[in-house]
């Protein structure tokens, strides 16, 4: 719970724990088990809830095939765009 409140903000595959090369059952198998772990209705320490939806959150951008290659498409664009404003600023 520590590590995904620790997350907030971050990119979906790092608050899934994952790599970006998983497989989409993979991505599956690991919410379910972590949400089952922080799952406001089965733990009752502070920050369940947030953890949860932060989880909830990662999980709605990659979680399904069509979402997951919009949100690589989206980020691979960002951080071509992000390599070209470097080469400029060195110019």
């Amino acid at each position: 719970m520590k590590r995904l409140l620790a997350c907030k903000g971050k990119d979906p595959y790092s608050i899934l724990g994952l790599q970006s090369n998983v497989t989409d059952e993979e991505i599956k198998r690991y919410y379910r088990k972590q949400a089952v772990l922080v799952h406001p209705d089965k733990n009752q320490q502070p920050g369940a809830e947030e953890a949860f939806k932060i989880l909830a959150h990662a999980f709605d951008l990659v979680g399904q095939p069509e979402k997951r290659l919009k949100y690589d498409a989206q980020l691979l664009e960002d951080q071509v765009a992000e390599k070209a404003t470097v080469r400029l600023s060195n110019c």
